[in-house]
């Protein structure tokens, strides 16, 4: 059975807020979950997947990025 790890809506302004909108509800621990299961994924050469909402940031822009904090370093480009 084909795998894929689907990370939904981890992007630079949910995460950290901004200034209309404060951070995610514990940040911190969120980021090293996600960050722990894209290793896992690594690990075991599992296709990772990130999908962004085109409302968040206006759909440009830093705010719209995957948030640097995450583990997509090493990940395909957008597609």
């Amino acid at each position: 059975m084909n795998q894929t790890l689907l990370i939904i809506d981890a992007q630079q302004a949910l995460m950290d807020g901004n200034q209309e909108v404060s951070s995610i509800y514990n940040k911190e621990q969120v980021i090293r979950n996600i960050n722990k299961v894209i290793q896992k994924a690594r690990d075991a050469s599992i296709s990772i997947v990130f999908v962004r909402d085109l409302d968040v940031a206006n759909g440009k822009g830093n705010g719209f990025d995957i948030s640097n904090s995450t583990g997509r370093i090493g990940c395909s480009s957008d597609v």
